[in-house]
């Protein structure tokens, strides 16, 4: 480690853009100089992996979580995951006008990347007959068994929010 802490930044910026990351540093387009004091990384698991990468090679790095995801460990909430969770809501009270007059069920899938955060909480709020999420999974007939009761207590629409990459959402 010792050895790459010695490493010139410039040096280490090269070896970045040659694996393919973008950098965006100076307004002027230069990458830092090696006199640069520390990295401020404002993004989701990757960036925060190359923020640990950088760190680890002597390189001082600040992290804040930007990702919809919600799924940087040790934090409630990132920038960007509020925003995500209302658009959904947003979406899916315009979707349940159709669903009631149509007597509908909608399966609305929410982005997530593996972490169930966007389609827990925005399914909570807006009544979700069921909700689907990775950390939990699910049983099919679990989710037909909720519709059938909800059926039988007199409700004629139904939405379910599942979380992305969990099952075809077209198929459920």
């Amino acid at each position: 480690r010792e050895a790459e802490a010695e490493k010139g930044l410039s040096e280490l910026w090269d070896e970045l853009k040659a694996a393919g990351c973008e950098l965006c540093f100076l307004e002027d387009g230069e990458v830092p100089h090696d006199d640069t004091d520390m990295l401020l990384s404002v993004g989701g698991d990757g960036s925060f992996r190359g923020a640990r990468d950088l760190s680890l090679r002597g390189i001082p790095c600040i992290g804040i979580p930007g990702t919809i995801d919600n799924d940087i460990p040790s934090t409630e909430y990132t920038i960007g995951f509020d925003t995500a969770m209302n658009t959904v809501v947003e979406m899916v009270d315009k979707l349940r006008d159709t669903a009631c007059s149509h007597e509908r069920c909608s399966v609305v899938e929410v982005m997530g990347h593996g972490a169930g955060d966007i389609a827990l909480q925005s399914g909570l709020a807006v009544g979700a007959t069921a909700i689907i999420v990775p950390e939990i999974g699910f049983d099919l007939q679990n989710v037909i068994d909720k519709i059938l009761e909800t059926q039988k207590n007199g409700r004629n629409h139904f939405i379910i929010v599942v979380s992305e990459g969990l099952c075809d959402a077209t198929q459920l």
